[in-house]
């Protein structure tokens, strides 16, 4: 059974969804779902941190937030 360029495509893409696979500078490839969830997750602690006394920033200063902000930006998800 042959199947054309276009159909393979729109196979595959069923098969993955409306949820494509994107790169995290540094931190390798994840689903898009999985990195804005990942990002709300971070956002939180990081604002329940800045919230304690003393006041800690490990969050904020780690990178994490702003690798998943720019995948997010690159594949126009922001």
């Amino acid at each position: 059974m042959k199947i054309t360029l276009q159909e393979l495509k729109n196979i595959i893409k069923e098969e993955m969804g409306d949820d494509p696979i994107v790169d995290v500078p540094g931190m390798g490839r994840r689903k898009l779902s999985k990195v804005k969830a990942a990002l709300i997750d971070h956002l939180i602690e990081a604002a329940e941190e800045v919230m304690t006394e003393p006041a800690s920033f490990t969050h904020l200063n780690s990178g994490v937030i702003q690798a998943l902000h720019q995948a997010l930006k690159d594949n126009d998800a922001v």
